[in-house]
């Protein structure tokens, strides 16, 4: 459906509302929504009424403005002649307020309020005003669309209006300001064309009975469930129309494979050279194209001007013949039967193509061509085929176009895909979605025709990779972006202390003394212009105030020249040196006036509001050590900044060159999303610099768009699609009509981001010894020969390392120069015109193919590459060692040789990349200022699998020492690297970077490097598709001196594992907890498994057999089983018996034989030798394990991954899969401390978690923790009997409710169930009811609801007493003078370590958990410093990792096996 006077930016309404509306199908259309009153036919009555009535006015109101002098706006014939007579039809009670409101010190003369909706607000200019343009003879300080949005933004109103009589249009509250949003309702078009059909879409929307009643009722309003329902369908046409873009890709694949013009394409595709990755990426290429003008047009940003005939020529010849519009409504037609035989469409589109492709073909249409990698005339030429020559069918073309135009909504009707309000950041939503396929082109058995499909290798996927919404990405850039911006602002402004009095009329005087603000900040240490707040309306003079004097004073200005506001005064009467000084509207107050009230440029700066300076001016009064600062503070200044006879001017340019400076990255861009946010973020602070307007117009923010994507965005992606993706995204959002696409591929690149060197000095670093490493595949001799070859090498060069290092820095040096002399000559370069950007392009390549870019790329890869070369006979001439590699970094050797030719190979393949080189102007300054995203998720354990061993291994070099963590933490530590001091890097994490190992071998180090966390959400859902908890965290290369924000709130620090507590340090294990609690065996095998029939038949007469097979118990039978000792499966285990000893047991040593045997002898044997040649054994044979329970009578088992913290004692047969941990012949004094609450806080703390379960592992939570080492028998045994009477009783009630631990606990932790009161409401306590309930199908034999409750009830009293005996052991019930010490209070409290909607639990009051936390840390350091004492570590500070730990600890749960890639399914 078509709404010609109708035009929706952004998302406050959807297309999807007004075709409902039109159809009747809408809701809240009823006559009584409008009115009691009225009935469906009386409002349609109504409607045609208001219609009438409206033409008539609108005739009225033309002849008004007939006679409107020159000049003249028409503001009051339009408000008296149109506006109101219009709006009161529509329900409103309008009154005329000429005095405006002050928010936050600025001015909003909004003008009309309806008193009826508690003063909803109408502004109404003039006929002759632009909604989007500041007037000149007004005091709006911008244009009346952003004075109203701004107002919406600051004040309690939701929704208001803004109105020049020719245009009426609807705003929302919205804080994100980067781009226009709101509903137009063109009148002029409306009732000159009579459009009846969309007045009755305007007053069905606008009616006064759609808006809030109340300033604070928006929520409850009709208008904002029509924005809420447009949000959703939003989200439905963006998922609608991924999977469009999907089948449009395959549809004209496989329309130009098959039509039968295209002999040229199918004999191409039959040769060798076709590449079905490259013939994907051209189909993508078309469907971008199609995007990218349905986006302009719909935005009218074809032309950069329509007002001269010949533009308004041109822009009807555009649209009526070479448009996409005029395809979109041919493609809702229905297609004729001879749609599929003709193929003059496609040709008419490759001619609309060819004016953006071709300047000398564009501008003869007034249309500059945009070239590039997305418009450039080879974009869609492949290897022996060109698409532009090929043919494609009418109906396939059309069909692609419809699904990309069109959707059905749920009520049948068809919908346009208001491509001008989506975001650039929504396409990336569907364009994540391509990157995850691969295009298959098949030929047809029996045909010349072909298949192409999609093979989902979901390589983005693997990569942990996903499209990360908006709702994360803000708070990323508000706490590293938003600093940086406010700092080049500072940096802009300069202090101006004169020592003689001027004209005030102008900065005229000769005698001018200058410094910087941070200057200012540093001499007088004062660190904010809060501190200094403001010196009073009347006290112009700034030195006056403090000290009487009327000759020195200081202003804020910007440190070059240049404004036609220089001494003017902002407003005020002022001093009598400033009177009759003409007051400065607008923006410019806020940086660039020159002499002015001190007080009026801090509100202009937006430091303080009025009475935060009223405060600070009276307390500064006070102050005379204040007083003091400042004047010693000027004093200084004059010192070291002597007397200047430079005439100073102000301007905007430097403060916008400081902006323009920063150099923002993203190292896994995908699509460009998150890099769209901060170039918005930064686009919209340099037009408000260069506008003077707080909310700038849509072509200015366009125009610094583009600024900022040439100078500040960078990123980098392994996937060369999502390169591809980025620059669109970017082209898209900074496209200016009239002007090329912007040269990108300089600052958006392929490559891997962490695989490669991040500095320069790094190439010194030379052969590491590491990557002669023996990995599977490799010869085992030829890697230890050329590694012993490297050793020596290494050690014989450090004797002369200064040497080296002399000639390495010359060498280097001089590629350097080189280097950077031919990036200069290409960065210089403009890109205003196609042929610009085509030099542009060849300087570019010149660069890449100079001298010092390919020698220094070259050794580069050659370092890196030999973790990838396969160690074995056929690549020994491609190796290279040390004293090799510094011979040629010297310039002793020539550096052209086949190890380099084969490096630069590799670094192709595995996508290497070298960040100094690649982009050497950022590395020049120190690295990037923020690197902002959110790098790909991948479990430690499967790194190797997914990524290859030579992967691995280059980057546990890389980053050494690290272990097996996951990849985002890689990421974490490359990105600190690449940041300059004072830099930021802002970062989207799984919630394990502050847990276990990824902890200590990512954000320690990081922090011990001098990186701060200044901002941190410890956990929250991620807000999509995957179930997965992140982390949001914000690190700065800098002693932090601002402000700490962890989970949304001001805190005094914030440590690495992401809490407030002020404790950095990490626990030691410790000596006395090492080999009593074990991770369960990892059996790896299926075959291993047997029912308790096969059991039962295999120790029949045959009881020898018991010693190999045992009951097996897992996490699932452990957590969920009421009485986990009625086993039901059972596992075989010959422990390390040879073949010969393991055949005597027959029956057993058979089902292992043909179950599991053929599986394992399918491995490669080179890889896992023990598990093909020993395939009777298990995987991981935890013989510790074993040992410990051959000696033990009982084992206290606990689920590893589970939210649920519970210890069960079970018989020492019984084994467990590695889903579980087990404590041998543990005491019940052990059993109480671990069950306590105590215990639990720790293991929550230390452990990492997944999927917001917690993860024990003995390392992190067991070995850590300080158990009591008290020697009082009286409270030993107190834990004793406690702990027995605590598991006896929780034993009796699972049995009698039948119910296993963890839903035992959920009961135990339900606020709905107290010694007070029982909420019967309550779903798991009527769940109980029910289950309880034989009457209602409940379990059989289980006990009373009021005996379950009972029981309940009492288990938390013994927790209580548990905790409390727990105290006393620790001896942290009473201090030295026997007062109270720490209180537990237990009660119901919301703990910060669970999920959002699962954080309530019945444990210790939160101030008691932070004081156990810190005392039982202190503890776990005191008792290992005695343990390194009494030597029983090998020496002071070393942690108590054993190499065994890592076999001990295998993961769980991610996947069926982490270290083979699931080469066997778990039970």
């Amino acid at each position: 459906m078509n709404f010609p006077s109708i035009e929706i930016q952004g998302s406050i309404l959807s297309t999807d509302l007004l075709a409902k509306i039109r159809s009747e199908q809408a809701t809240f259309q009823q006559g009584k929504d409008f009115h009691p009153d009225l009935t469906n036919a009386k409002l349609k009555d109504e409607i045609s009424l208001a219609w009438q009535e409206a033409k008539g006015q609108w005739t009225i109101y033309k002849s008004k403005l007939a006679r409107l002098k020159e000049g003249e706006t028409g503001t009051t014939e339009t408000r008296n002649f149109w506006i109101s007579p219009l709006l009161t039809n529509l329900g409103y009670n309008l009154t005329f307020n000429r005095q405006s409101e002050e928010l936050n010190g600025k001015s909003f003369p909004i003008g009309y309020r309806d008193s009826n909706l508690d003063g909803f607000p109408v502004y109404v200019g003039g006929y002759h005003e632009s909604l989007d343009k500041r007037p000149e003879n007004k005091q709006l300080r911008v244009s009346p669309h952003a004075m109203v949005q701004e107002y919406l933004n600051y004040s309690e109103y939701l929704y208001g209006m803004v109105t020049n009589g020719r245009q009426l249009r609807l705003l929302r509250d919205a804080s994100r300001i980067t781009r226009l949003s709101y509903v137009e309702f063109n009148l002029e078009k409306m009732m000159e064309e009579d459009l009846y059909s969309d007045f009755v879409i305007l007053y069905r929307v606008l009616h006064a009975s759609r808006m809030p009643k109340k300033i604070d009722g928006g929520a409850e309003s009709i208008i904002e469930k029509y924005h809420q329902e447009g949000l959703e369908a939003g989200s439905t046409i963006r998922s609608k129309l991924g999977d469009a873009v999907k089948e449009a890709i395959k549809s004209l694949a496989n329309g130009f494979i098959n039509h039968p013009n295209n002999t040229a394409l199918r004999e191409a595709a039959a040769s060798g050279n076709f590449s079905a990755d490259e013939y994907y990426r051209h189909q993508l290429r078309i469907i971008y194209r199609l995007l990218f003008l349905f986006v302009i047009e719909e935005r009218n940003l074809v032309y950069a001007d329509n007002k001269t005939p010949e533009a308004k020529r041109f822009n009807q010849i555009y649209f009526n013949y070479y448009s996409l519009l005029r395809l979109r409504k041919l493609a809702k037609k229905l297609l004729p039967p001879e749609a599929s035989r003709h193929y003059d469409l496609w040709q008419g589109l490759i001619s609309t193509f060819s004016l953006f492709e071709k300047k000398e073909i564009g501008e003869k249409l007034g249309i500059m061509a945009l070239q590039g990698d997305l418009f450039g005339y080879h974009a869609l030429s492949g290897n022996g085929y060109d698409l532009h020559q090929c043919y494609l069918s009418n109906a396939v073309l059309l069909n692609i176009i419809k699904s990309l135009s069109y959707f059905e909504n749920d009520n049948g009707v068809l919908i346009a895909v208001n491509y001008g309000g989506l975001d650039v950041e929504e396409f990336g939503s569907v364009y994540e979605g391509l990157l995850e396929l691969k295009l298959e082109v098949k030929k047809m058995e029996g045909s010349d025709q072909y298949s192409c499909s999609f093979d989902t290798s979901n390589e983005r996927g693997k990569s942990g990779s996903h499209y990360t919404p908006e709702e994360l990405v803000q708070p990323l850039i508000k706490h590293s972006l938003e600093y940086l911006i406010q700092d080049r602002v500072d940096s802009g402004l300069w202090v101006v202390v004169s020592q003689q009095p001027t004209t005030h009329s102008s900065l005229t005087t000769t005698h001018l003394n200058i410094a910087p603000y941070e200057t200012f900040k540093k001499l007088s240490g004062i660190n904010s212009l809060t501190e200094i707040n403001g010196l009073g309306k009347n006290d112009l003079l700034f030195y006056k105030v403090l000290s009487e004097r009327r000759d020195i004073w200081i202003d804020f200005a910007n440190k070059k020249g240049g404004s036609e506001y220089s001494g003017k005064h902002s407003g005020g009467t002022g001093t009598e040196h400033n009177r009759g000084v003409p007051p400065v509207s607008g923006y410019s107050q806020r940086l660039f006036s020159g002499v002015r009230d001190f007080n009026d440029t801090l509100k202009e700066l937006g430091l303080s509001d009025g009475r935060a300076i009223r405060n600070a001016v009276a307390e500064l009064r006070r102050n005379n050590q204040a007083l003091e600062r400042i004047n010693q503070c000027i004093k200084e200044i004059t010192t070291h900044y002597p007397l200047s006879t430079t005439h100073l001017k102000l301007s905007k340019q430097p403060i916008i060159d400081q902006l323009l400076s920063l150099k923002i990255a993203d190292v896994a861009c995908g699509s460009g999303h998150i890099l769209l946010s901060a170039a918005r973020r930064l686009s919209l602070e340099i037009a408000r610099v260069q506008t003077e307007e707080e909310q700038p117009n849509p072509v200015a923010i366009r125009k610094a768009m583009k600024d900022v994507v040439r100078n500040c965005i960078y990123g980098v992606d392994k996937n060369p699609l999502a390169v591809e993706l980025c620059k669109i995204a970017l082209w898209l959002e900074a496209y200016n009509p009239g002007e090329p696409l912007n040269f990108l591929d300089h600052h958006i690149k392929c490559g891997d981001a962490i695989v490669g060197l991040a500095h320069r000095s790094e190439l010194e670093n030379g052969i590491a010894n590491e990557a002669f490493k023996t990995l599977p595949g490799d010869d085992k001799d030829i890697a230890k020969t050329w590694r012993d070859k490297n050793i020596k090498e290494r050690k014989e060069r450090a004797s002369n390392a200064l040497q080296l290092k002399a000639e390495f820095e010359k060498s280097t040096e001089n590629s350097v120069e080189e280097a950077m002399a031919e990036y200069k000559t290409f960065s210089q370069l403009p890109e205003t015109t196609p042929e610009e950007i085509e030099r542009k392009a060849k300087a570019y390549k010149k660069f890449i193919d100079g001298k010092g870019f390919t020698f220094l790329k070259a050794m580069a890869d050659t370092q890196v590459a030999q973790f990838f070369i396969p160690k074995t006979d056929a690549n020994k001439d491609y190796l290279m060692t040390d004293a090799d590699y510094r011979l040629i970094l010297s310039g002793y050797k020539g550096w052209q040789l086949p190890q380099t030719a084969q490096a630069k190979v590799v670094a192709l393949e595995q996508r290497f990349f070298h960040w100094f080189i690649e982009f050497p102007e950022v590395f020049s300054e120190g690295g990037f200022d923020c690197v902002l995203g959110n790098p790909p998720f991948l479990g430690g354990q499967k790194l190797s699998g997914t990524l290859g061993d030579g992967f691995l291994e280059s980057i546990k070099h890389q980053f050494a020492p690290i272990g097996a963590v996951d990849l985002v933490t890689y990421f974490f530590r490359r990105i600190f690297t690449i940041i300059k001091p004072k830099g930021f890097q802002s970062l989207i994490s799984t919630n394990t970077i502050a847990q276990g190992r990824a902890r200590e071998d990512g954000l320690d180090v990081i922090v011990q490097q001098g990186g701060s966390i200044n901002h941190a959400v410890k956990s929250t859902k991620w807000l999509g598709v995957a179930a997965v908890e992140v982390s949001l965290l914000t690190i700065t290369k800098q002693v932090w001196k601002g402000k700490f924000y962890l989970d949304n709130m001001e805190v005094g620090s914030i440590t690495t594992l992401l809490d407030a507590s002020g404790f950095n340090k990490n626990p030691y294990t410790l000596f006395s907890n090492v080999s009593k609690c074990f991770q369960g065996h990892n059996v790896l095998g299926d075959g291993f498994f047997i029912s308790k029939s096969q059991y039962l038949e295999m120790i029949e007469g045959y009881e020898l057999n018991k010693s190999v097979i045992f009951p097996i118990i897992n996490a699932n039978e452990l957590l969920n089983s009421p009485s986990p000792d009625n086993f039901k499966r059972f596992v075989i285990y010959f422990n390390e018996m040879t073949f010969e000893e393991a055949s005597k047991f027959t029956k057993p040593f058979l089902h292992i034989q043909e179950n599991v045997k053929p599986d394992r002898e399918s491995k490669d044997v080179r890889k896992y030798p023990r598990m093909v040649k020993e395939w009777w054994k298990f995987w991981m044979n935890k013989r510790d394990f074993s040992l410990a329970l051959q000696k033990s009578r009982s084992v206290l088992y606990s689920a590893i991954v589970s939210k649920t913290h519970a210890f069960q004692y079970l018989p020492s047969n019984v084994f467990s899969s590695h889903a579980n941990v087990g404590i041998p012949d543990a005491s019940w004094q052990e059993f109480s401390c671990l069950q306590s609450s105590f215990h639990e806080a720790w293991s929550w703390k230390y452990a990492s978690t997944m999927k917001g379960d917690r993860r024990y592992l003995p390392s992190d939570c067991f070995e850590t923790f300080p158990f009591p080492k008290n020697n009082n028998p009286l409270e030993n045994d107190k834990l004793e009997e406690l702990g027995c009477v605590y598991h006896e009783h929780r034993r009796q009630i699972m049995l009698g409710m039948q119910l296993g631990l963890t839903k035992t606990y959920n009961l135990f932790h339900s606020h709905a169930i107290t010694a007070q009161s029982i909420n019967e409401k309550d779903k798991q306590v009527a769940a109980l009811q029910k289950h309880l309930d034989p009457a209602t199908g409940g379990a059989p034999n289980t006990i009373s609801f009021k005996e379950a409750i009972q029981g309940i009830l009492k288990l938390r009293e013994l927790h209580v007493q548990m905790d409390e005996a727990v105290l006393d052991a620790y001896g942290w019930r009473f201090d030295s003078a026997q007062r109270p010490d720490i209180e537990l209070r237990h009660d119901f409290y919301e703990v910060d370590y669970l999920p959002e909607n699962d954080r309530i639990r019945f444990t210790i009051h939160p101030d008691a958990r932070k004081e156990v936390l810190k005392r039982l840390l202190e503890l776990n350091h005191k008792i290992h410093e005695e343990e390194v004492k009494a030597g029983l570590w090998e020496k002071k500070g070393k942690k108590g990792r054993k190499s065994y730990e890592a076999l001990n600890e295998t993961s769980i749960f991610e996947e069926p096996d982490e270290n083979l890639g699931g080469l066997f399914k778990q039970k």
